[in-house]
């Protein structure tokens, strides 16, 4: 988790064991408790062991407080690796739930985010959000895959279309922390000046119906109804219940494809959900 100004112990700790795996959080307690309960009265007992005699009670009461913290310390522990697994489950029963942009438009601006951010962890990606809602970070999210660090700003407008500057100032705030790539998502649409940029950039957008498809594409069941009237140039989407195949050329999850004109009209293909940005296929 990124160190902020302001963050506790506790906040550090919680931001751990929300991306950590759930064993963690029970092995940190057991390491809590034992801390306490002898390593930290060893220290005391060796460090007072050289001095005068009138220092031994005073090295007495201390090991007896750090004996008597040592349940409460492993409690804490497991209260808080308590909350972070119950924020982790209510982030997968969110995602798996999605039935289409009607009930994403019923999240607000904070669930969206978590959303997102659900959808890539589900994906492969180590994901953590900023949670500053103002924009201070610049970006939402933070992904990191295979080396690879991608920043994510979150857009959830519904009532117009994200445009050129909000991907402009996230290329910068690319520049400003070395990233190797950006994503704008939104509930939306883009305007045509956001896409020729994010065409000459590092940068991916996804809105709309591709959003969707992303979501769809990573939940456990397949609630989400694509949108078979949306505008596709070469292909309609086609729901599977089989697991996708990852891109061969960018790794990101593949969705099912029917070719509509061509010579291989009719045929079923896997194309790259980050379509069309990415043009990965493979046979189906």
């Amino acid at each position: 988790m990124t160190r902020r100004a302001g963050d506790s112990a506790l906040d550090m700790l919680y931001g751990t064991l929300v991306k950590a795996p759930w064993w963690l959080g029970p092995i940190l307690a057991v390491i809590a408790y034992a801390t306490f309960l002898y390593l930290v009265p060893a220290i005391i007992e060796v460090s007072t062991g050289a001095a005068s005699n009138a220092s031994q009670p005073v090295s007495g009461v201390l090991v007896s407080i750090s004996r008597g913290t040592a349940p409460f310390a492993a409690f804490l522990v497991i209260a808080v690796w308590g909350f972070a697994e119950l924020k982790k489950l209510a982030d997968r029963r969110r995602l798996d739930r999605q039935t289409g942009l009607e009930s994403v438009a019923h999240l607000n601006w904070a669930e969206f985010e978590e959303l997102v951010a659900e959808a890539f962890r589900r994906d492969g990606y180590v994901a953590e959000r900023t949670g500053s809602g103002g924009g201070d970070d610049g970006y939402d999210v933070r992904l990191e895959r295979d080396g690879r660090m991608t920043l994510v700003q979150c857009k959830h407008w519904r009532a117009r279309k994200v445009g050129v500057n909000v991907v402009r100032e996230l290329r910068g705030v690319m520049a400003s922390h070395s990233a190797d790539a950006g994503i704008v998502v939104t509930y939306g649409t883009f305007t045509a000046e956001a896409a020729a940029f994010a065409r000459d950039s590092r940068m991916t957008l996804i809105g709309g119906q591709r959003l969707v498809e992303m979501i769809g594409s990573v939940q456990k069941r397949q609630h989400v109804q694509t949108n078979r009237t949306a505008s596709r140039s070469d292909a309609e989407v086609s729901p599977t219940s089989a697991q996708p195949p990852a891109c061969p050329v960018c790794s990101s999850p593949m969705v099912l494809r029917t070719a509509r004109r061509g010579p291989h009209a009719g045929s079923r293909f896997w194309g790259c959900s980050r379509y069309p940005s990415c043009r990965g296929v493979r046979q189906g």
